[in-house]
């Protein structure tokens, strides 16, 4: 990320913007505090002038828009391992903006914002809805095939599973969905 920023003369301000993003997402994870958790939005934001325009020619394209913009915030706000770092409810807010903005047809994106609200009602310890948009994830991903996804799901419900909603039959009742698509095999 560092040496990709180092030869910003050579790349276009629409790939800049994406390693922004990305960068602003990896600062958030490692964010100890409130002003590291301002800083990684901050550079999260500075993606926010190529919103909208069209990607390069040529190489890997990205889009960017304003769904993803908020998704990636809404995604930092709840990335740090600490605690006092994780701000669901600012959270909520961007998930709010990025549906808002979304294209039915965005399967990838619905199921991002999905888990997203999951982890945050996790946060808040809301543990029926975030079994319930674990749940509506794990239907999303059943149609996009996206292992990084269901990984995030299964993390969800250790999360849960080791909760005090954990013995809830909502959470087994996750849990069984999840096995079915991780070894359907099991269940023929």
């Amino acid at each position: 990320m560092q040496a990709a920023l180092h030869l910003e003369r050579y790349i276009s301000l629409h790939r800049k913007a994406t390693i922004m993003l990305s960068a602003g997402a990896t600062e958030a994870h490692l964010a100890r505090d409130r002003q590291e958790l301002l800083k990684a939005l901050k550079v999260i934001d500075l993606a926010k002038g190529e919103i909208g325009k069209p990607p390069d020619e040529g190489g890997i394209s990205i889009k960017l828009d304003q769904e993803r913009y908020h998704l990636n915030r809404a995604e930092a706000y709840l990335a740090s391992p600490f605690q006092m770092v994780r701000f669901p409810a600012s959270a909520h807010e961007e998930l709010e903006e990025a549906a808002r903005v979304t294209e039915p047809t965005h399967k990838v994106r619905q199921t991002d914002n999905a888990i997203l609200l999951a982890q945050s009602y996790l946060i808040e310890e809301y543990y029926p809805r975030a079994t319930a948009y674990g749940e509506n994830a794990l239907d999303l991903v059943k149609g996009i095939g996206s292992p990084l996804r269901l990984a995030s799901i299964e993390a969800l419900y250790r999360q849960l599973r080791v909760s005090r909603y954990g013995k809830h039959p909502d959470v087994a009742k996750l849990g069984v969905k999840l096995l079915r698509v991780q070894q359907p095999q099991m269940f023929n």
